[in-house]
Formats: structure tokens, C-alpha cells, sequence
């Protein structure tokens, strides 16, 4: 699996909460709770795919920017124990399942190992914005591909949700 790839676009950073307990990686896409980031294979799954990815969106966050390992107290590159940033918006590149991606195609957290979201993988999702964490860009060809570049929709950044 490649690496998630910033390519361009303000990306509104925030920092915020992180539990020591939990572990995130730079390009991990993050939700916000009440504890703070929580990562997408981390996030409750409830009763299904469809249903566990519209919850996550609901409070998808951004794309995580730093590394924290699990039990540490502190991101690599921080002066400050139990937080960490996340970009909320921009133009980042992402491994994708196979599939026929055109320019504007929504995309989701796909699904991981049994039941979890995966936190650097997309696949499609329907013509709704309750299950998609952005919208494909930059698609040169229309061929299936398994790398898409991808306009983030955070609910940090409301403007960018409205189609």
C-alpha cells in the first residue's frame, strides 16, 4: 500500500486531542469525538458498512498529518504532549479500491480487516455526500485505477460539503 500524498490546495490545519492510548499515522483519515481523533479503523462499527461509514463521516475530521504510536504521549515533531494536527482540506492522493473513477466521483473510507473502516484506502459510495469523505479530481483518463487524487469534505470546512 502506498503512502497517502499531500498534492496541493490550502489545508486548513488544526491541532487537536488525541488520547495517549491511541495511535494515528500521517495520512490516516480521522474523525472527531467527544475524546478527540479517533481514526477510521479505530471507529465503532455498528451494524454494517454502509451504516459505520456514514457515521464516521459525519464526523470525518481531515487527513492526519503526523504520527503519534499508540501509547506515546506525543506526536513525532511536537513540543506538545497529546495532540496532533490534522489537515481538513486540500488535495491528497490515496490508494483506492479498483474502479472507474471520473472527475467528481464520491469516495468513502473503504472497508478494512473484518469489521473496520480502512484509514488510508477509498472505494466509491453513492451520489450522497452522507457516506463521502471527498470528491475525485484530476482524473486525466477514464480507466479503472487503484490511485485516486481526491478533494477532501470535512465538517471542519462546511463550504466544501455543499454540491
Amino acid at each position: 500500500m502506498a503512502a497517502v500524498q499531500y498534492i496541493r490546495g490550502a489545508t486548513n490545519p488544526v491541532i487537536n486531542l488525541i488520547q495517549d492510548a491511541k495511535g494515528v499515522s500521517a495520512g490516516d483519515l480521522v474523525c472527531l469525538d467527544s475524546a478527540g481523533v479517533v481514526k477510521a479503523s479505530d471507529f465503532p462499527w455498528p451494524t454494517d458498512l454502509a451504516t459505520t461509514r456514514a457515521n464516521f463521516v459525519a464526523k470525518f475530521f481531515g487527513v492526519c498529518a503526523q504520527t503519534k504510536p499508540a501509547g506515546a504521549t506525543r506526536a513525532w515533531g511536537n513540543s506538545t504532549d497529546g495532540v496532533v494536527r490534522v489537515d481538513t482540506s486540500g488535495i491528497f492522493e490515496f490508494d483506492a479500491v479498483s474502479f472507474l473513477y471520473a472527475t467528481g466521483s464520491l469516495v468513502g473510507p473503504a472497508q478494512g480487516v473484518g469489521n473496520t473502516l480502512d484509514s488510508q484506502k477509498l472505494e466509491p459510495v453513492s451520489n450522497s455526500e452522507a457516506g463521502a469523505i471527498g470528491r475525485v479530481v484530476d482524473t486525466e483518463k477514464l480507466s479503472n485505477r487503484t490511485r485516486v487524487k481526491v478533494q477532501i469534505l470535512s465538517v471542519q470546512v462546511p463550504l466544501a460539503r455543499q454540491s
